[in-house]
């Protein structure tokens, strides 16, 4: 029982290791960023995927909504 434990403990920490994070800079992205966002979401290894929309002014917030639960989302102020 306890080499199970261990093994599963391994298990979980090997998938989180192998985890990896998809950060996604943004400003007036719209024309690109569905399909970028679809993209890294299609990945075949474990990920999260982080936009972050540096104050964008045209559709792109709007279309990052519409992966809401999926992604990750910060919204700055822009910042140039």
């Amino acid at each position: 029982l306890r080499d199970a434990r261990r093994s599963a403990r391994r298990s979980a920490v090997q998938r989180r290791a192998r985890m990896i994070s998809i950060v996604i800079p943004c400003f007036n992205a719209a024309a690109t960023l569905r399909s970028t966002i679809e993209s890294a979401l299609g990945q075949d290894e474990e990920c999260e995927v982080i936009v972050v929309d540096d104050g964008s002014t045209d559709a792109s917030p709007g279309i990052i909504l519409e992966f809401a639960g999926r992604i990750s989302a910060v919204r700055t102020e822009n910042r140039g």
